[in-house]
């Protein structure tokens, strides 16, 4: 984990990995920046931060943030890098002051938040709002 002040970055030891973690360091909330496909322009990508719930996996109660859009394929490496690199000084962008102060001011996700909202799509809820794990199709049926 690198700490710059406000913010620290989660070395998650993924080589060439374009995604990585941020976590606001008074409050303890975790986040996740990635690249995703522009809703205004599919063909270009932008810069999407959403918060994470406990473990790392992305709280879906939550709206996340779009940030730089338009970017190319190609620039996405450098793009990501230099925001992985120095996150407080890309958050001190004034197009950014937004995003800033949700991730400084937001409280970390607990799993109260998550149970039932769907953050591991695909998995069946019971009637408790639990998730219910079934076996892949093919493995473990007879």
């Amino acid at each position: 984990m690198v700490t710059t002040g406000a913010l620290a970055t989660i070395d998650e030891h993924l080589p060439g990995a374009f995604s990585f973690r941020i976590k606001a360091t008074a409050s303890g909330a975790l986040f996740l920046v990635l690249p995703q496909r522009d809703p205004a322009q599919p063909r270009f990508w932008c810069v999407v931060v959403v918060k994470c719930a406990p473990g790392g996996l992305v709280d879906s109660s939550e709206t996340g943030w779009m940030g730089k859009q338009g970017l190319r394929r190609e620039e996405l490496a450098e793009t990501l890098g230099a925001i992985r690199g120095d996150v407080d000084t890309w958050l001190a962008e004034p197009s950014q002051a937004h995003l800033r102060t949700w991730v400084l001011t937001s409280r970390p996700s607990t799993r109260e938040d998550v149970i039932g909202t769907g953050v591991l799509t695909g998995i069946p809820k019971s009637p408790d709002g639990l998730s219910q794990a079934r076996s892949p199709r093919g493995k473990g049926r007879k």
